[in-house]
């Protein structure tokens, strides 16, 4: 199409041209692109890492990993309502004499 002084344009970008095609070059642009982004996605969840969890390579077929992306809580024991124990008086006073001499250091 250059050869020929015609721009291309989205109007002829599916024409052949030594059996090649633009329209079909950016097609797949897009599908490798997709591909390469699931498969960053899933390499960076499961290669090992200083920081962070490595999950087993065979997440993506786990059903809590689908019950997380679907937003489904999984089945849990069930739940024990414990108070949390009160701090006494005392205990805060340390507390807040610790902090006082920490500050005044």
């Amino acid at each position: 199409l250059e050869s020929q002084q015609v721009g291309v344009t989205w109007a002829n970008a599916n024409i052949h041209y030594h059996n090649y095609s633009l329209l079909e070059s950016a097609v797949m642009l897009l599908l490798d692109t997709l591909c390469l982004s699931v498969l960053f996605l899933y390499l960076d969840q499961v290669m090992p890492r200083e920081v962070g969890i490595q999950r087993p390579w065979y997440f993506p077929v786990s059903p809590s990993f689908w019950a997380d992306i679907l937003g489904k809580a999984p089945a849990e024991a069930p739940h024990v309502d414990v108070e949390a124990p009160t701090a006494s008086s005392e205990a805060i006073a340390l507390v807040e004499q610790d902090v006082g001499e920490a500050a005044a250091m």
